[in-house]
Formats: C-alpha cells, structure tokens, sequence
C-alpha cells in the first residue's frame, strides 16, 4: 500500500499541523476523490513526530461503509506510531483520554460543534469532509 502524499495532500496536512499551535478545533475540505485519507494519514504522522504529548488518536466515521473502506490503511498505519489507533462508526462508543486526538472523518460542523460529550482536555479535533 503506497501511502506517499501528493503535493496538496502534503500542504493541507502540513497546514492543519501548523495552525494546530493556534487552532485546536479545525474542519477542512478536501473534494471527492482528491485523497482524505492520506490527507488524515500525513496528519497522523506530523503529529507523531511533532507531539511528544500526542495521545491516542480516534478516527470516527460515519458509516460502516466507509469504516470497512479505510480500517485496513488506519490499522496498518498504527504500526508506525507508538500510539494506538481507535476506529469507530458514530460518536456513541467514544471513550477518550487526556491530549488524545480527534478525527471525524466525513464531518459536517453539526457534528463538530457536538462535541460536549468529550473531554475538555483533548489534544485537538480534526473535522474532514469532501463537501462543506
């Protein structure tokens, strides 16, 4: 599995790793078929190398389709990091940690601003989606 970033994918991720200094709540739009999951896979691994305090990171889908479709990329790269890798379909069984970190993949802002549930103390959120 070839998991090499193009160029755009490369600078969207470099950008939300870089804003993370000032922005922990972000949502960014990466159009249909343009990459998203190596656009989250390159977060994933700045943050990594960049976060000493970087927790585990859990990635939320909002379908099982699209669960199946990329648990084999997220599961292979958490072989990479010393961190774990949660997948899950939906918020429900989100069980999450100090300076853990937030994926939602597929998001809509109703999504992201529902976030009273989690802890106060997340390293970040990271809110994905191919329409705005």
């Amino acid at each position: 599995m070839n998991f090499l970033p193009s160029t755009s994918q490369l600078a969207v991720a470099i950008a939300a790793t870089h804003l993370f200094s000032k922005e922990k709540k972000q949502f960014w739009t990466v159009p249909p078929g343009l990459g998203k999951s190596r656009v989250i896979g390159t977060i994933l691994a700045i943050m990594h190398d960049k976060h000493s305090t970087l927790g585990d990171i859990h990635i939320v889908f909002p379908t099982e389709i699209l669960y199946k479709t990329d648990e084999a990329i997220f599961k292979s790269l958490s072989h990479f990091f010393d961190r774990d890798i949660h997948l899950y379909v939906g918020m429900d069984d989100l069980k999450m940690s100090e300076n853990d970190l937030l994926i939602l993949d597929e998001a809509d802002y109703t999504l992201l601003d529902e976030r009273s549930a989690l802890p106060s103390n997340l390293f970040g959120v990271i809110a994905v989606s191919a329409t705005h």
